[in-house]
């Protein structure tokens, strides 16, 4: 647990300690996230001395947005690991950490908005069959499995009338379906 580690009571009172624990602790999750993901990539890093990371910079910023994008479609879920997170990505954007791992591990959020606005399919937002396309389909009392299947099919048409609407070379239809 990195806030554990770092945030202690002896560390707090001397930052040059504080400073290097924090540079171990980025490192060692690093390398440990880069080898998860690619065990011939972690074990070329972590056998270099100091750690390369900097060719890594998207994987590692991609993994992280991808986490935060998690907590923001389940505010319910990773309460206090999602804090802890957060802390070390402040860190790591600490002069100090930075320069040692040559990487910026925080980029800004995509959002559906930001997608469309670069792809030029922001139209697709103020489509009235949006809502058809992307309502939720689940079982309620009183509801019989005719009429699930029915909304089902009403979804699957406006979701495919959509992409033949806004599919284009900028924005390909497995765009238009996400």
């Amino acid at each position: 647990e990195y806030t554990t580690l770092v945030d202690t009571p002896q560390l707090a009172s001397n930052p040059a300690r504080r400073a290097q624990r924090q540079l171990k602790e980025v490192s060692a999750l690093l390398a440990g996230l880069l080898t998860a993901l690619d065990e011939q990539q972690g074990f070329k890093v972590v056998s270099r001395k100091p750690p390369n990371f900097a060719p890594f910079e998207q994987v590692y910023a991609n993994v992280f947005e991808g986490v935060r994008r998690y907590k923001v479609m389940n505010p319910e879920k990773m309460r206090v690991s999602y804090g802890k997170m957060l802390y070390l990505l402040q860190d790591s954007a600490l002069p100090d950490v930075a320069e040692f791992t040559e990487c910026n591990l925080i980029k800004p959020l995509d959002t559906v908005y930001e997608h469309l606005k670069r792809h030029n399919g922001l139209a697709l937002l103020r489509d009235e069959l949006l809502g058809a396309a992307t309502q939720c389909i689940a079982p309620e009392p009183g509801k019989s499995r005719a009429q699930l299947q029915q909304d089902i099919r009403t979804k699957e048409r406006a979701v495919e009338m959509l992409v033949r609407k806004y599919a284009s070379r900028a924005l390909p239809e497995d765009a238009v379906r996400l």
